[in-house]
């Protein structure tokens, strides 16, 4: 296998990983007619990628988000920023892009912050522009999911800190 060194190694986690392998290519040895030949399995990882968010919005929504359906309009337009509450690394940008596109292809997402990068509380990560009903469905996904991965990348920051200068490798 051919590996690829890590870009960030503060994010060893969600969107740093899918940087990394969406561009590796496995080399393998057809034993047969001697021919080498390469797997791009970026287009597996949309397809998962894909899948955990369509998942995600099934069991989210289900039918709908009646509270959005019932109180905004159909066509209302809105703008959202996603507001840093705390001190850590940021993770789930590119994630949260996808998660809005997927519900609504005509949001547009403007980032200010990337993945793998220090913020603190007031800092603002993203503006997301567009529907306002397609903003709240896509909201809580987004933010538990980059909850969930930011705190694992201020966990491993804060772990590769404490073990620089030992030689040590967290795998």
């Amino acid at each position: 296998y051919q590996n690829d060194a890590y870009a960030n190694q503060r994010t060893l986690m969600g969107e740093t990983f899918y940087k990394q392998i969406s561009y590796k290519k496995i080399k393998r040895q057809n034993k047969y007619i001697g021919n080498e030949d390469y797997v791009d399995f970026s287009q597996q990882f949309e397809k998962e990628i894909n899948r955990i968010i369509s998942n995600a919005f099934r069991e989210d929504l289900g039918d709908g988000d009646h509270t959005s359906l019932s109180c905004i309009p159909k066509n209302t337009l809105g703008v959202a920023s996603l507001l840093v509450k705390d001190t850590g690394i940021i993770a789930g940008i590119d994630f949260a892009k996808k998660v809005f596109k997927f519900i609504d292809k005509s949001i547009e997402v403007e980032t200010f912050i990337s993945d793998g990068c220090s913020v603190k509380n007031g800092d603002i990560a993203f503006h997301v522009s567009g529907n306002s009903q397609s903003i709240l469905q896509a909201e809580r996904i987004v933010l538990n999911a980059m909850q969930r991965m930011s705190a694992i990348a201020t966990k491993t920051s804060y772990f590769m800190d404490l073990l620089k200068g030992t030689h040590t490798k967290i795998l």
